[in-house]
């Protein structure tokens, strides 16, 4: 796994209630944080989640387990992901 794929803040951030968005090489996805869990949420494409389908979603908890979990389950989705070589 590329360890710079996936940087986004650190737990408090999400603790926070905030949302977060990103996206690598062509991957997009969206954390958003509930009282103890953390949605992940994966879609393809240029356009912003709420005009895209999901290709695959989660809830995973909501601590550093499960923010170090995320970056695992966004590698995975990208290793799936259909690539044009």
């Amino acid at each position: 796994m590329d360890p710079n794929a996936f940087a986004y803040p650190k737990l408090y951030y999400f603790q926070s209630g905030n949302p977060y968005t990103g996206s690598y090489k062509g991957l997009n996805y969206k954390l958003t944080p509930g009282e103890d869990t953390l949605h992940v949420a994966v879609w393809y494409g240029s356009f912003c989640s709420e005009k895209s389908e999901m290709v695959a979603e989660t809830d995973l908890p909501l601590t550093e387990q499960g923010l170090s979990d995320s970056r695992q389950y966004l590698w995975e989705q990208y290793e799936l992901m259909p690539k044009n070589d």
